[in-house]
């Protein structure tokens, strides 16, 4: 479990975690929520670099996937809520990611390389009042490392297998005129898992599995007198990656299996590929300001404000390669390639806080202004042909209306989308002079003014290939608009039963804005989805606080839901359209986190949770006739996972400390991607492959050794120790009927780093 970042020992029992979940600075055994904090420590004791690295039951109810694989691209769920497709420029979020106190517009970038964090809180559950627009399922708050106005430095270099090397580096500078600096940098590289040979026959032919980041933040600080601090950062990260190959899943659909290079059951990555496929990089750029001012007007009183501009970026091409062909009959002559995605995106958030404790009322009120422009270009296309059947005489050159080209684009659509959002929240908790103040009611709500305008610029016309960049363009659908005035209000009654063990019940609704899906044809919109919940927990600590229980129970109804439709006919995978189901979703589930101090040095924890969406499965479909019965998945909710975790420290040994980490998380069968598959071309043999949690992670590390007036570590390390093929993001196939492709987590890896503090 993650709060094993809490410090202490056998004698004092576990320490104290702050996290800043309702706004304010309070400790997490006394926050009414369902909150998990990972400290910096343990998110190197865990290998986790980026959110990417989090397995599923690492953090109850919560699950981080890949989307098609690729690591610089996250869809984050959480209980029950999932997204289908989080690359889209016109989509958002279920689960924000806040970077000091600033929300991510967009997906792009959430894979990016964590620099220099203090700690990182997963909320669960909704979180609209405070956190606004699409925190349905909660949010993610990271928040990094300040300048501690001392000179100091912390590096570390890692060497490991498949070409793997990571480098860091913080250094911060001595405080002077009332200014302290701090300057953080990282790099991680690692080479491809499959090799795509021969090389040669197209320009754009990138190994598969390759990843390379790069990032830096300058950050400071400055108190020019008492009760006031300014705090600027800057960060830029940087990833060139190609996502895993793909991997083929043959399933029986009436008896039929179409060709598929891949052998079935493939359950590992191939050395190579069995032939060239066209496979280019994504290049996913983010970097942004960010400028907090706070003043303490007195004891009771502080106001602050964050002021922040970001840009993020995405462009490059998945491809479908070998795994799945563009039909059963096609014997791999003709292969889809996915499609190319080019989406930039930039914005401005400004958020005024007053925070006050005014005798028995803690009183946090606030206003918030969102502003984002999104391009998202989408161009679809089939590779070809004939490389897997060079006996046929079949060249590029023989595909009518793509001559002389490597790749036939078969799809194209650019749209532009702007948001303006604006918020203005308060929320109370008032202890009242009764049950010795043992009780706390609180009562939050939130006014949200959201608005989003999406155009398309450009859209195929209906004509033969070949296509250019130059086609003029289709008919133009009208603008798609999405526009929601709403309020979200939060109870909360909590009963302290002693100093160290209290009781909840929460109530709170949150949504998640409306947009437009910029694979579909017809560009039409889509409204909010909106979740309602009722949360029941119990925290405490016990016996001298070596062990901390924490326990939550939550019903919730989901609204509206935001669902992908393949459209009609479903050749074309690259076609889907978003609607807004009539029919609510119920989700119900339990979270349990527990951290036991068993000795001197040694802690153990665990967590689990459980998610019931039963009733998700069979719907109408609403783009068809009435009788044609849909059957839907819920995407990354698996019903039971969870994670155990031992770490054991030394004493000191005279040449430092041995610290040995070991954490595996698990979870049963579930989906990452929605089906959406009629029940009624389902044979009775058919089962949609769901894939499992099973990895395991270890640390061994000699730390805090004597060099000179400096502290070094060496450690060793071994991520998916278990070689775990179970994949990460896996979809039907559409137009090849009988299968399913799947991309696979990471090999075992492994390799030793040092460290060296001042």
């Amino acid at each position: 479990m993650a709060q094993s970042a809490q410090t202490g020992n056998a004698e004092q029992g576990l320490g104290e975690i702050i996290v800043t979940a309702t706004r304010r600075e309070q400790t997490l055994q006394a926050t009414p929520l369902a909150v998990t904090a990972i400290s910096s420590e343990a998110l190197t004791a865990r290998g986790i670099n980026g959110l990417g690295d989090i397995a599923n039951g690492t953090v109850p109810g919560m699950q981080f996937a890949p989307f098609s694989g690729t690591p610089s691209i996250l869809a984050i769920s959480a209980r029950g809520i999932g997204i289908a497709d989080s690359t889209q420029g016109t989509q958002d979020l279920v689960v924000p990611l806040y970077i000091d106190g600033v929300p991510l517009g967009r997906a792009q970038g959430l894979g990016l390389e964590l620099i220099d964090p203090e700690r990182i809180e997963f909320l669960r559950g909704p979180q609209g009042q405070l956190f606004g627009r699409n925190a349905e399922g909660g949010a993610v708050q990271f928040v990094s490392r300040r300048p501690s106005g001392q000179f100091g430095f912390d590096t570390s270099g890692q060497v490991g297998n498949y070409g793997h090397d990571r480098e860091r580096l913080r250094v911060d500078l001595p405080e002077f005129a009332n200014l302290r600096l701090q300057g953080s940098i990282v790099h991680s590289q690692h080479d491809a898992y499959t090799k795509n040979e021969p090389k040669g026959v197209y320009s754009q032919q990138a190994d598969y599995g390759y990843f390379d980041s790069f990032g830096f933040r300058i950050a400071a600080e400055w108190n020019p007198f008492d009760g006031f601090r300014a705090n600027y950062a800057y960060d830029d990260s940087s990833i060139k990656d190609s996502q895993p190959y793909l991997v083929w899943t043959p399933v029986s659909i009436l008896g039929v299996t179409p060709y598929s290079p891949m052998p079935a059951g493939t359950d590992d990555y191939p050395e190579r590929v069995n032939s060239p496929t066209y496979n280019q990089f994504f290049r996913t750029k983010a970097h942004g300001h960010v400028l907090t001012l706070q003043y303490d007007l007195s004891n009771a009183l502080t106001l602050k404000s964050i002021t922040s501009y970001r840009e993020a970026s995405r462009h490059g091409s998945s491809t479908l390669g070998d795994a799945l062909v563009a039909g059963a009959s096609s014997t791999g002559i003709v292969r889809a390639s996915g499609g190319r995605e080019d989406v930039d995106q930039n914005q401005w958030y400004q958020e005024f806080q007053a925070i006050g404790s005014f005798n028995r009322l803690d009183l946090t009120i606030g206003g918030t202004y969102f502003r984002e422009k999104v391009s998202d270009q989408r161009r679809s296309y089939v590779t070809g042909p004939g490389l897997n059947a060079p006996a046929l005489g079949l060249t590029p050159a023989a595909l009518s209306g793509c001559i002389g080209v490597e790749f036939c684009m078969t799809g194209r659509s650019e749209q532009h989308a702007k948001t303006d959002s604006y918020g203005v929240y308060a929320q109370g908790t008032y202890t009242p002079p009764i049950l010795d103040d043992r009780l706390e009611l609180t009562a939050g709500i939130r006014y949200s003014d959201d608005k989003k305008v999406a155009v398309r610029t450009y859209i195929q016309p209906l004509a033969l290939p070949p296509y250019t960049e130059t086609s003029p363009s289709g008919p133009l659908p009208p603008p798609a608009l999405f526009r929601a005035k709403r309020w979200d209000p939060a109870f909360t009654v909590k009963y302290n039963f002693t100093d160290e063990v209290n009781a909840y019940v929460r109530y709170a609704t949150a949504y998640r804005a409306g947009g437009v899906n910029v694979r579909s044809s017809d560009f039409s919109s889509y409204d909010e989805e909106e979740v309602e919940s009722l949360e029941v927990g119990l925290k405490a600590r016990m016996f001298d606080r070596r062990l901390s229980l924490n326990v939550a129970y939550y019903h919730q109804t989901v609204k509206g839901l935001q669902s992908v439709f393949q459209e009609q006919p479903t050749v074309n995978p690259a076609l889907t359209t978003s609607v807004n189901l009539a029919q609510p979703l119920k989700v119900d589930g339990i979270e349990a986190e527990a951290v036991l101090r068993v000795a001197d040095g040694l802690t153990l924890s665990a967590g689990y949770s459980f998610i019931d969406t039963a009733r998700y499965q069979d719907y109408d479909n609403p783009l068809t006739a009435a009788v044609d019965i849909t059957r839907f998945y819920a995407v990354q909710a698996p019903r039971h996972s969870g994670n155990i975790a031992a770490d054991y420290e030394t004493p000191d040994l005279g040449m430092g400390k041995l610290v040995l980490h070991l954490d595996y998380a698990l979870s049963t069968g579930h989906w990452t991607t929605p089906g959406g598959l009629p029940v009624v071309s389902l044979a009775p043999d058919y089962s949609r492959p769901q894939t499992r949690t099973n990895m395991m992670n270890g640390r061994i590390a000699l730390r805090d050794i004597p060099v000179g007036s400096m502290k070094g570590e060496v450690a060793l390390f071994g991520k998916n120790i278990l070689n775990s093929t179970a994949y990460t993001f896996g979809f039907d196939g559409a137009a090849s009927g009988g299968g399913f492709g799947e991309f696979l987590p990471p090999p075992f890896s492994y390799g030793i780093e040092l460290r060296i503090r001042y």
